[in-house]
């Protein structure tokens, strides 16, 4: 490969390590984009990035949120500017120790680390319960309670309890009973998925395969009774039934306006009444006074 060599124009601007070292290939093309015009040009507004991306306001947002996250952008709502700065939290251990000896809520999380984790902390550990207060603007109680749900799902790492924080942080989980709501919904959907793997013989669900899961109660809108229906169903009707298959009943179901499992017992009810009749008709159709029916009449039935 021959040498690359970087020339630089009459102005430049660094770029945060981390970017390209560890979310250059999570982050998308406009969040990308985006970073590059804040950290050229800090004092744009959303509204201004939003016009020079060809984005919504919303979506630019949405973009402040991905870099948020990872420390490396920080939002100051009061001058309703986007500071670009590197936050990876950095401190010696001296700076570790004035921290917690200012706050006794931190500190008390910090002593309650082992017994949480099952294991010693480490500086890593300690690092980021004051990363979690300090750059994600979580407090105390929802730092304690987010540990101890990574540590009863199995996330005792570090790095597992970070990305665990920063998808708290994406989706607006910011109080105790927004984690409890996500917490309900996220036992829900594994409970969903463990079903359908028994149901389908499926040991592994795929990334594409969880997303129209997904997609059946958030774009569908259809319970866990009812998909459970299907599953059942698609097991009844098919030898080897497999996810694309509930997903073209469910995709029917949709179509005919079913919502419930109720709806589908009334469909089915309806449904079947209606063939009982026709086959009634047919079976009597030469029977005297039969002949006031045309074939057109029965069919309609």
């Amino acid at each position: 490969m021959a040498e690359v060599n970087c020339i630089l124009g009459s102005k430049s601007f660094l770029v945060p390590s981390d970017v390209v070292e560890q979310y250059l290939m999570e982050c998308n093309e406009y969040q990308l984009k985006l970073l590059l015009l804040l950290l050229e040009n800090p004092r744009l507004t959303e509204e201004e990035l939003a016009k020079k991306l060809s984005l919504t306001v919303h979506e630019v947002e949405l973009g402040f949120k991905f870099w948020l996250a990872r420390g490396i952008l920080e939002k100051k709502e009061k001058q309703k500017k986007i500071k670009a700065e590197f936050l990876n939290l950095k401190l010696t251990t001296k700076e570790l120790t004035q921290i917690l000896n200012e706050s006794k809520e931190l500190k008390f999380i910090i002593e309650q680390l082992p017994a949480i984790l099952g294991r010693l902390p480490n500086q890593f550990d300690m690092l980021n319960v004051i990363d979690f207060n300090l750059n994600l603007d979580m407090q105390p109680e929802l730092i304690l309670y987010l540990l101890k749900y990574c540590a009863t799902v199995g996330k005792r790492s570090a790095q597992a309890i970070k990305n665990q924080a920063r998808i708290w942080f994406e989706l607006g989980v910011n109080s105790l009973e927004l984690a409890e709501e996500y917490i309900k919904k996220a036992n829900k959907a594994n409970e969903l998925q463990t079903f359908i793997k028994t149901e389908l013989h499926i040991k592994t669900l795929t990334n594409v395969q969880k997303a129209v899961i997904e997609s059946w109660q958030t774009e569908m809108e259809f319970g866990q009774d009812l998909i459970k229906e299907a599953c059942t169903l698609a097991k009844l009707q098919k030898e080897k039934a497999n996810v694309h298959y509930v997903n073209g009943i469910l995709n029917n179901w949709y179509k005919d306006g079913i919502k419930t499992v109720k709806d589908l017992d009334t469909k089915q009810n309806t449904t079947r009444a209606l063939k009982m009749s026709k086959a009634r008709l047919r079976l009597h159709k030469n029977e005297p006074g039969f002949s006031s029916l045309s074939q057109d009449d029965i069919n309609k039935l």
